[in-house]
């Protein structure tokens, strides 16, 4: 028993153990997920005002490039009509441009074929600022993206003219450090901001210190390790940008290690407690054994001890009370029949408390053979009339199931009927005639046993089975018992792998059964012989 309670705690304290742990790596996945998740949203976030607010820019930019053409469509007319004069309106174009846009790096005038019309001494058009604009003038389509040029990486905006018949471009180019300076101010600790074109390769345009030509590197394409770091990508409308949100290198790891660390530390702090808990607990368990084992020793010692002497009072009250030893006055034929009485229901307490015993110490025998349910219910009914009739109960029994066996010891099978009858008796109503049913329930026999009394208090149903529970709705002339009879009863059930319940209603009455495997069904005719 010591070893047992031992391993049962070792048991109980690794299983603990085990759903700590599963807990606490539940706990940590679950973390580490929601810090994903929250590293994820806020580039989103981010990546979407950022996006928003680029766009927002440059269709700015566009209105105002708009206005300045409009502003300025007289000089644009000088131009085709004085084309000797062409150096001095562009000085004077660039010179009012750069009052209404500081942040300027170029400007240029267009025909409708694209060409400029006057001549870029400084080479600050460059050829993919005029095959943008001629893709405009061609589509009518313009997504602003940045162009390398050996003085200042830019990005162009264009707006239309016409006048006096003839039509173009007014072109206009800007630095990209407004927009580096965006993302620099915009993008969050341990997360970094991009402009990408993911039309060429996922090519890198801005990054929070200007054009990409300040990011001192070779390849300026997004390598695997950044995509892999992406958490966001947004497109940027009117461009063939996309703001790209990468985490910081090892952001997560660290995270991961962080997390690790504070799960292995409470898990070590909950060995220790169950350590220290069960050598506590060992140490209570073995005083409890020690103490469980005396007492029942003493329970089994009280108990044998009483059998004897028990024997010899009911065998001598018994003589008594049936007047073997003489003829009595009808007082002491009473009294006799009383001390008869309580004598035999001492004797069923101390074989109560004798099978306890023997089922805590697993030491109960059972001697199972296939027997007929109906001879073990009849036999049960024989040896409890009379004690119905003490009562004014009697017995109906109704068997619809004739000739079915089972497989069981029919001397603890009868225990467990005498229990249900002798509580029917006792909970019943006055003069009640309590029902034994035998009936077929699939490949099972069930007995029930059916009483018209008060019922079962619902508060008191989930402790029936209980050891040493009696209802206190007993009618007041039953006599007490020790609250061990269903436990006993349910204990048998299970070692013949059956089951046992009831039902009950509150005024109604109360119906007790049991349940066992069919093994066997011969017929009326072959059971009589």
């Amino acid at each position: 028993m010591k070893d047992r309670t031992i391993r049962l705690t070792l048991y109980a304290a690794i299983i603990f153990l085990i759903l700590v742990a599963a807990t606490l790596s539940y706990n940590g996945i679950h973390r580490y997920q929601q810090y994903r998740q929250f590293q994820r949203t806020s580039a989103e976030t981010v990546a979407v005002g950022v996006a928003t607010e680029v766009a927002q820019f440059i269709r700015e930019r566009q209105r105002m490039v708009a206005l300045f053409t409009a502003e300025h469509l007289d000089s644009v007319a000088r131009l085709i009509h004085s084309p000797d004069d062409s150096e001095e309106i562009a000085g004077y174009l660039r010179q009012r441009a750069m009052r209404f846009f500081p942040d300027m790096f170029a400007l240029t005038v267009l025909d409708a074929q694209g060409n400029p019309l006057w001549d870029d001494f400084d080479g600050l058009i460059g050829d993919i600022c005029l095959e943008d604009a001629r893709r405009l003038l061609e589509t009518g389509r313009h997504r602003v993206r940045v162009h390398p040029n050996p003085v200042v990486y830019h990005f162009d905006i264009m707006a239309p003219w016409q006048k006096d018949g003839a039509s173009g471009l007014f072109f206009i180019s800007f630095t990209a450090d407004y927009l580096g300076q965006l993302l620099r101010v915009r993008q969050i600790p341990d997360h970094q901001l991009l402009l990408v074109d993911v039309g060429k390769q996922d090519l890198i345009e801005i990054t929070p210190d200007g054009a990409r030509i300040n990011w001192p590197r070779l390849d300026y394409r997004m390598q695997a390790d950044e995509l892999a770091r992406r958490l966001a990508a947004v497109p940027v409308s009117g461009t063939r940008w996309h703001v790209v949100d990468l985490h910081r290198p090892g952001l997560f790891a660290a995270e991961r290690r962080r997390i690790l660390m504070e799960s292995l530390f409470i898990f070590a702090v909950f060995l220790l407690v169950i350590l220290v808990t069960v050598r506590l607990l060992w140490q209570e368990a073995h005083r409890r054994i020690r103490a469980e084992k005396t007492k029942d020793e003493f329970v089994s010692l009280v108990s044998h001890e009483l059998r004897t002497p028990l024997t010899a009072i009911r065998g001598t009250l018994s003589l008594m009370a049936n007047e073997v030893t003489g003829e009595l006055n009808p007082k002491t034929r009473e009294m006799a029949g009383m001390a008869l009485r309580n004598a035999e229901h001492l004797g069923l307490l101390v074989d109560d408390l004798l099978d306890l015993q023997k089922l805590r110490a697993g030491k109960m025998d059972f001697h199972k053979e296939e027997v007929a349910i109906a001879a073990i219910v009849e036999n049960a009914l024989g040896s409890y009339r009379d004690y119905a009739r003490r009562f004014g109960a009697s017995f109906q029994l109704e068997d619809r199931a004739p000739g079915v066996h089972v497989f069981g010891d029919p001397q603890r099978l009868e225990q467990v009927l005498a229990n249900l009858l002798s509580n029917a008796v006792k909970y019943g109503a006055e003069g009640d005639r309590i029902e034994i049913g035998i009936a077929r329930e699939g490949d099972r026999v069930r007995v029930q046993v059916s009483d018209h009394g008060e019922g079962i208090p619902a508060e008191f149903q989930s402790r029936l089975f209980r050891a040493f529970e009696q209802s206190r709705s007993e009618r007041r002339h039953a006599v007490k018992g020790t609250g061990l009879g269903l436990y006993i009863a349910r204990a048998i059930m299970d070692e013949h792998g059956g089951r046992i319940g009831f039902r009950s209603r509150q005024g109604e009455g109360t119906t007790f059964w049991f349940e066992l495997d069919i093994v066997g069904e011969h017929g009326a005719e072959e059971d009589d012989t």
